[in-house]
């Protein structure tokens, strides 16, 4: 099977010797960064870094290492403007996602937009898999913007960093690299969905289907891809007037456009809330990360607002059941 574009035949010895190497130990026998305790960059999704040297060698090829945790999702000047969200830094390509309401299910009373909101687009610009996880708008350092990233993963714009050449040679996302049924290989940051197999992409490594399944923890749940039929409903009105099946929550007031569990009228992070009255993939999770007993403990997993497994706190919060 070719999982490396012939251009870059070293590259493919750098990974598979890593690989074999790593064939000699447990994943979990490597000391990890990602203790999930005080902030985002101890969390995995600070993009920076990897489990063990070894690795960070390697995931060097297939992103850029800025050296900045924040301006994977963040920029100071020159953000997003096609969605509401905080001057959000990533590629949002237009896609076209399958949601919950395609299901056909006689138990769905609620609308739901055809296109998620942007606290839930926020996510996706990583989840959907289709784009690179170094594909942002600004880059550190003057004159290192593209408006053009907006909407379109360039390459050769992501690799001039750093000035002058260097950085990844390859720029990947979950599966960003994947061939779909019956095509050809795609070329690098199209937006091929792959074929689930995590035949290209992060899920090289991350999946257990992968090619080389065995060098990593699995990170297939976390790619949501396009179709979104099997997930939680996004982009749905949450129930207000429905008292038998939802709570109401008690902040919810008439002219507030979200809602959040407590009386104080603010979103806070250990709460669940919704967007403009919507439920939204930031409506249960936080992607900083949640400290689950105080400054200093460890954060909810999967970076949930609420422990969920503690009595399933996360959907009683609005369901009744």
């Amino acid at each position: 099977m070719k999982i490396f574009n012939n251009s870059y035949p070293g590259l493919a010895l750098i990974v598979l010797a890593a690989c074999t190497a790593l064939t000699q130990f447990a994943w979990a026998d490597f000391p990890t960064h990602f203790t999930n305790i005080g902030s985002i960059s101890n969390t995995r999704h600070n993009m920076t870094q990897s489990t063990a040297p070894l690795i960070q060698a390697s995931m060097n090829n297939f992103r850029n290492n800025y050296g900045e945790v924040c301006v994977y999702c963040h920029t100071p000047h020159g953000g997003q403007t096609s969605i509401v969200a905080p001057i959000w830094n990533r590629t949002l390509k237009v896609t076209n996602y399958a949601t919950y309401d395609e299901l056909g299910t006689s138990t769905l009373t609620q609308n739901v937009t055809s296109t998620p909101g942007g606290a839930s687009l926020t996510c996706l610009s990583c989840h959907d898999g289709q784009t690179a996880i170094d594909s942002i708008i600004n880059m550190p350092g003057s004159g290192m913007g593209l408006l053009s990233q907006a909407t379109t993963q360039n390459n050769g714009f992501l690799n001039s960093w750093p000035v002058g050449g260097g950085g990844a040679t390859n720029h990947m996302g979950f599966n960003s690299q994947g061939t779909s049924p019956g095509s050809t290989s795609a070329s690098p940051g199209t937006t091929l969905q792959g074929d689930g197999m995590g035949s290209r992409g992060c899920l090289v490594c991350h999946s257990t289907t992968g090619t080389l399944a065995y060098t990593g923890p699995d990170f297939s749940m976390f790619y949501l891809g396009t179709d979104l039929r099997n997930d939680h409903p996004i982009g749905i009105t949450f129930p207000m007037a429905n008292t038998v099946d939802f709570n109401t929550p008690a902040g919810v007031n008439s002219t507030s456009p979200f809602f959040d569990e407590n009386t104080n009228g603010k979103m806070e992070k250990a709460e669940i809330r919704t967007y403009d009255g919507k439920v939204e993939c930031a409506s249960c999770h936080d992607p900083h990360g949640v400290p689950s007993a105080g400054v200093g403990s460890v954060f909810f997993k999967t970076f949930l607002r609420k422990q969920n497994t503690d009595g399933s706190a996360v959907c009683l919060t609005c369901h009744i059941k």
